[in-house]
């Protein structure tokens, strides 16, 4: 595990197997991950909490998530 603090890292991803895999990845490092699998899941839980960082998916269905950091400002 690394040192230093945790952070709350948002990953948006509509595969469940590559969020299983940061999951594990995040956690081993000690930090906490939410995973969704959608920008609307991922808007709503920015609004519900404060994350550190944000690990997305360019191309997500519905949405590119390349207008994200315009939806939260």
């Amino acid at each position: 595990m690394a040192v230093g603090k945790c952070k709350t890292i948002l990953v948006i991803d509509d595969d469940p197997f590559i969020l299983d895999a940061f999951q594990s990845l995040l956690r081993w490092e000690g930090h906490r991950m939410i995973g969704v699998r959608c920008i609307s899941e991922a808007i709503a839980q920015l609004f519900k909490e404060e994350v550190d960082l944000v690990i997305t998916e360019v191309n997500l269905v519905g949405m590119s998530a390349t207008g994200l950091p315009d939806l939260i400002k």
